[in-house]
């Protein structure tokens, strides 16, 4: 389980992390703002996720400190946002359409 500091930590830099893409960055469009917004975080909570998973087996500071972790953190980051971001968005479009 996370420390209250490092929940704080991360729950602190996801919300800078939002706030720099959503409100700072007049020029992206829309859609790239709600696919970083929405694939980053799926990225970050399944890497989370995962270590929490192999916790027991492998300590947090293993899992860190292997180059592995890294590139599994950035394909779930790059998944997230160039695939579910896509997915969601054509979705988000869709029902706005419907309405």
């Amino acid at each position: 389980m996370l420390s209250p500091y490092l929940r704080n930590l991360l729950i602190n830099w996801i919300n800078s992390a939002t706030d720099l893409i959503t409100k700072h960055n007049h020029f992206m469009s829309e859609r790239w703002k709600y696919q970083i917004k929405t694939g980053g975080i799926w990225g970050l909570f399944m890497t989370v996720f995962n270590v929490l998973f192999d916790i027991k087996e492998i300590p947090f500071s293993e899992q860190v400190a292997t180059p592995n972790f890294y590139i599994r953190a950035a394909a779930y980051i790059l998944v997230g946002v160039f695939v579910l971001g896509y997915f969601t968005w054509k979705s988000k479009v869709k029902q706005q359409a419907a309405k």
